[in-house]
């Protein structure tokens, strides 16, 4: 909706007030989003509990350094694509071949003795280990290309009232998601549905290709029908644009090369590190590892629940909190904002020692972390160039989120190893002060980043 000033209540408008190519942007972005995130959150949670029966709980680490490698390759196949096709039928493609494979998922579950219905746990069984690295992939492919096609058509003053809102979207869509999957996995669900725990899976997956391609079909839609200024951002213009053969690995060079790109990469591996030490613990504490397969439909409804509960904290977040700071906050300040909560949260668990505290401690870092952290982060994008908007971020979100990962899930395990050898205090005391060193590095990268955000943006320059 677009606010209009003399009908609106003067706070009303100055938080929520939307000139027309800002909500057409928010259309596109908001439903978009909306059904990346409705995919996306049908997945996420399956994807431990499905893994935890075909593989088994324990070997979600290895999991997790699988898939990194997998996706190695897939930055220069990003690197490929960008060269050649333009930005949002990059995010069409990448809709329809994930919305495909989770239609073939759903059929070969099925399948008597490698599917749903064989419910021994063996690291040979290979379509867990496939099914867990498909799940991985969405962040870099969907979720971060999204982004990177949100920054490719924004303004930052546009984004300071859009970006918000376009989370809150994915927040509707995650909170409708995640109720209705809790319920239906649920034994006690008022469905009434005579469906096994494999036809149910079967229709999430269903429903989740479904998001994927309605997202790909508005987009098209999109940029057929509206007027090209709409596709128009900062130094660029994404629906008239030619392309220009960079190479495959510039996204990897500019990493290691532009000191703009490693401070947001850093940003981002530090915080995900934080993330992934305190997801595993959740995990362990809410899927059970002996007598697994008789209770799956249980352990993804709690699962599905524990996620709704981070959508709509997420939505109250990104609606009353988010849009504000973006809109009236330097985005110089608000990239603080997310390493100082993580720290303040790190210091509450380490002041409880309670480890059913866990869950709501990750509950809602991720909340804030979906909501704050990320519409922040992703603005940083838009004083860059189109090869760092996507080969660049490409690699951040392929390389760093699960390079972050996989160290989480390292100090999870050698911090196990202290245990075991010398005793829980060890244990404990690593995780806790690496729980307060990692939030104050953080600090540190967002000062250089944000120091540079503004100088670009004042001298209208553009990091390339």
């Amino acid at each position: 909706m677009i606010l209009q000033k003399e009908k609106t209540p003067n706070l009303l408008h100055k938080l929520y007030y939307l000139d027309k190519d800002e909500l057409l942007k928010l259309i596109i972005g908001g439903f978009l989003f909306f059904c990346i995130i409705g995919s996306y959150s049908l997945c996420e949670e399956m994807k431990y509990g499905v893994f935890s029966l075909f593989i088994g709980a324990y070997y979600i680490p290895i999991a997790k350094m699988i898939a990194f490698g997998v996706l190695i390759p897939a930055i220069m196949l990003d690197g490929y694509l960008v060269d050649r096709i333009k930005r949002h039928q990059l995010l069409i493609s990448y809709c329809i071949v994930f919305a495909l494979l989770a239609i073939i998922f759903s059929i070969v579950f099925t399948h008597p003795e490698i599917g749903i219905s064989n419910n021994i746990a063996d690291p040979s069984r290979i379509i867990g280990w496939i099914f867990y690295v498909y799940i991985e992939g969405f962040q870099p492919f969907l979720i971060g290309v999204f982004w990177a096609f949100m920054n490719s058509i924004h303004q930052p003053t546009h984004a300071k009232k859009t970006y918000g809102l376009i989370v809150s979207c994915s927040k509707i869509a995650g909170i409708s998601v995640t109720i209705l999957a809790a319920t239906f996995f649920s034994a006690n669900n008022f469905f009434q549905l005579q469906l096994d725990i494999t036809q149910k899976i079967q229709i999430i997956l269903l429903v989740s290709s479904g998001l994927l391609l309605s997202a790909a079909l508005f987009l098209s839609l999109m940029v057929k029908k509206l007027n090209i200024s709409t596709f128009k951002g900062y130094h660029t213009d994404s629906a008239e644009e030619t392309s220009k053969k960079t190479g495959i690995f510039l996204g990897i060079s500019l990493l290691l090369k532009n000191r703009y790109v490693l401070g947001v990469f850093l940003m981002v591996f530090l915080g995900d590190i934080v993330s992934e030490i305190l997801n595993y613990k959740r995990i362990l504490l809410s899927v059970p590892t002996k007598e697994h397969a008789k209770d799956l439909g249980t352990v993804l409804s709690s699962l599905y629940s524990q996620l709704a509960y981070m959508h709509l904290i997420g939505l109250g977040i990104s609606l009353f909190f988010t849009n504000s700071i973006m809109r009236y906050v330097s985005t110089r300040v608000c990239i603080f904002i997310m390493p100082v909560f993580t720290f303040i949260l790190a210091i509450v668990y380490i002041a409880t020692g309670i480890d059913s505290v866990i869950v709501w401690l990750y509950i809602i870092i991720k909340a804030m972390y979906y909501t704050i952290g990320t519409p922040i982060r992703e603005s940083l994008y838009i004083v860059t160039s189109k090869d760092i908007q996507f080969k660049a971020k490409f690699a951040i979100d392929a390389v760093g989120q699960k390079l972050a990962r996989n160290t989480g899930q390292a100090v999870n395990f050698a911090t196990n190893i202290l245990r075991n050898k010398y005793g829980a205090i060890y244990g404990v005391v690593s995780i806790n002060t690496l729980l307060v060193i990692i939030p104050m590095m953080w600090i540190v990268a967002s000062y250089f980043v944000g120091k540079k955000y503004k100088e670009t943006l004042d001298n209208n320059e553009v990091i390339s």
